[in-house]
């Protein structure tokens, strides 16, 4: 078994990263604002409206419009095609199968395929708990504010007045 970490105003190398692989993640506040994209009109309303409140929350800072714009999109057609799929598939649940026996509307079957893909969108965007975990991005992480990091990390630095014992050089002797 592995011993535990020493403290970190203990350890000799103080640039090595922190032993539990927390890692600063810059403060939402300081990213630059995007103006969101209008949603696509042949959306449903239900579908706009997830884009909207998208575009609203703290994780849209995270993006790259030049990059991440056209999977994002992919991800909202997806949803807005699966929930239109889903609306007829329950209104007619069973079909006539060839030999006039009820059978499961293939629409399902498609609808299945389509969560499979959306919730790898949703996971690469961290648009889950799982997602959000996977990213590394945790709500206090994101929210902490500059301020509570610079403290953190004095406090981690040690005492500034507090001479570095290898940084002593004993003085030579003159006479010798």
């Amino acid at each position: 078994m592995p011993l535990p970490p020493k403290p970190p105003a203990r350890r000799q190398r103080r640039n090595k990263r922190d032993a539990t692989g927390a890692r600063a993640v810059r403060p939402v506040s300081t990213l630059p604002v995007h103006h969101p994209p209008e949603a696509r009109t042949q959306w449903l309303a239900s579908t706009s409206r997830a884009w909207a409140s998208f575009w609203s929350s703290d994780f849209a800072g995270l993006l790259c419009l030049d990059t991440d714009l056209f999977a994002l999109l992919r991800l909202f057609d997806l949803r807005d095609e699966r929930a239109r799929m889903a609306n007829v598939a329950r209104k007619n649940r069973f079909l006539l199968g060839s030999k006039n026996q009820l059978v499961l509307n293939p629409a399902y079957r498609i609808i299945s395929s389509m969560d499979t893909e959306i919730r790898a969108l949703e996971d690469r965007f961290g648009l889950s708990p799982l997602g959000r975990l996977h990213l590394g991005v945790t709500f206090a992480a994101a929210t902490r504010s500059l301020e509570d990091l610079h403290s953190e990390s004095e406090r981690l630095a040690g005492d500034p007045d507090e001479t570095d014992p290898r940084m002593v050089f004993e003085e030579e002797d003159p006479k010798a």
